[in-house]
C-alpha cells in the first residue's frame, strides 16, 4: 500500500500529501511518515517546490490534529461516560486523564514527534477529557512543526536514500516506541521516588 501511495505523489502532488497526513491524524493507518519523507525527496528532485511542501505538510498535520480533536469533544464525552461504567475502564481511562493532567503539554508534543503514532490517540483522549483546546492546539503545532521539519527535511537532504530511509524508519517504529516507553516510565518512576 505504502508504494502505491507513493506513487500517486508525482501525479496528484501535494493533495496526496494533505490527504493522507490529514486521515492519518485520524487514526487510519497510512504511511504518513513516508509520504513527508518522499515529498521532501520530491522537492530535493525539483518535482515539488520545498517551501510547498513544508507548508502542506504543517497544514495538514495541523488540521488532522484538530478534526480529531473535535471529533472527541462533540462525540466523545458520552463514549468516556459509558466506558467508566467499566470496572477495568474506568482506572485506564483516570490514568490517561491523570498523565495528561499531569504532563499534559509534553504528553501531547512527544505525540506528535518521538512517539507519533499515538498522536491520534492523545487527540482524541484531550478533546473527550475537556482538555483546554488552547492548550492542546499550541502543543499540538509545536510537535507538528518538529515532526514536519523532521521528516520533509529528511527526505529533502537524503533523496538519493529514501528506499533505505523507509525502511528503517518502518522496521524500527516498535523498537523506537519501546524506548520512548521506557523513558517515560524511568522518568515517572523517577518522580514518584523522589516524591516519597
Amino acid at each position: 500500500m505504502t508504494d502505491y501511495v507513493l506513487a500517486l505523489i508525482p501525479q496528484y502532488g501535494l493533495l496526496v500529501v494533505f490527504l493522507v497526513i490529514t486521515v492519518a491524524c485520524l487514526g487510519i493507518p497510512l504511511p504518513s511518515s513516508m509520504i513527508a519523507i518522499a515529498s521532501g525527496g520530491f522537492a530535493a528532485t525539483g518535482d515539488l517546490t520545498l517551501w510547498h511542501v513544508v507548508v502542506v505538510t504543517l497544514l495538514s498535520f495541523i488540521f488532522g490534529d484538530q478534526l480529531a480533536f473535535a471529533i472527541a469533544r462533540y462525540g466523545g464525552p458520552k463514549l468516556i461516560t459509558k466506558a467508566k461504567g467499566h470496572k477495568w475502564l474506568a482506572s485506564l481511562i483516570g490514568k490517561g486523564e491523570n498523565l495528561l493532567e499531569k504532563r499534559g503539554y509534553s504528553a501531547i508534543i512527544l505525540s506528535r514527534t518521538v512517539a507519533s503514532p499515538a498522536g491520534p490517540w492523545v487527540s482524541y483522549n484531550c478533546g473527550a477529557t475537556g482538555f483546554k483546546w488552547q492548550g492542546f492546539a499550541m502543543s499540538a503545532t509545536i510537535g507538528a512543526i518538529g515532526w514536519t521539519m523532521g521528516c520533509v527535511f529528511l527526505g529533502y537532504f537524503f533523496a538519493g536514500q529514501l528506499s533505505s530511509i523507509a525502511d528503517i524508519a518502518t522496521n524500527n517504529i516498535g523498537i523506537l516506541i519501546a524506548v520512548v516507553g521506557v523513558a517515560l516510565s524511568f522518568m515517572w518512576l523517577r518522580k514518584a521516588w523522589k516524591n516519597r
